[in-house]
């Protein structure tokens, strides 16, 4: 009977070999998975910088509505109008950084919110002031009148976006919005 004999030199340099070409899939796999990670939080990060951004913007406009609204319901002679009531004066509302915004047209419709149709008001807001990459948002109040009724539909809208440059690679952007009556 005839037998074939492998040789056994080189054997070990042959499993080595395998050992460390696994090993390295092994490790590539992991790298390859954590800088997936890192780029699903930068997303997340900017999604978030981008939404709240968005949710700030609005929050500052429902405070001048509430705030004069208060005001008004304390002493209507002094405050006869809320923020966002076209029959108010033309007053700026900051909330506190950006550019703020005017409201108000100051004219004299018989109509709660002062117009035949709806009042616009639009304003960029640079949140945070942290430089030209910040986090930013467009905001647009709508005050309507409601036919036969006392008040406005008031509509908050807000565009965040993570970064103000528009050509920013990983741009994200997040809406947010609103609708109530005075």
């Amino acid at each position: 009977m005839f037998m074939f004999a492998l040789p056994k030199k080189g054997f070990v340099l042959l499993y080595t070999l395998l050992i460390i070409s696994v090993s390295l899939v092994l490790v590539f796999s992991m790298v390859d998975s954590s800088l997936n990670e890192l780029r699903f939080s930068g997303d997340e990060l900017r999604s978030v910088a981008a939404f709240y951004a968005a949710d700030t913007a609005i929050e500052c406009a429902r405070y001048w509505q509430n705030a004069t609204a208060e005001l008004t319901a304390t002493d209507p002679t002094s405050y006869p109008y809320t923020a966002f009531d076209t029959r108010h004066i033309p007053a700026p509302y900051s909330c506190g950084f950006g550019e703020g915004f005017l409201a108000g047209q100051g004219s004299s419709g018989s109509q709660s919110c002062g117009a035949a149709g709806p009042a616009t008001y639009s304003t960029r807001l640079q949140a945070f002031n942290a430089g030209i990459n910040a986090p930013y948002v467009d905001l647009t109040v709508t005050a309507d009148p409601v036919p036969s009724e006392d008040f406005c539909s008031v509509s908050f809208e807000a565009h965040g976006r993570n970064d103000r440059r528009s050509g920013a690679a990983n741009l994200v952007e997040r809406a947010r919005w609103e609708t109530w009556g005075q």
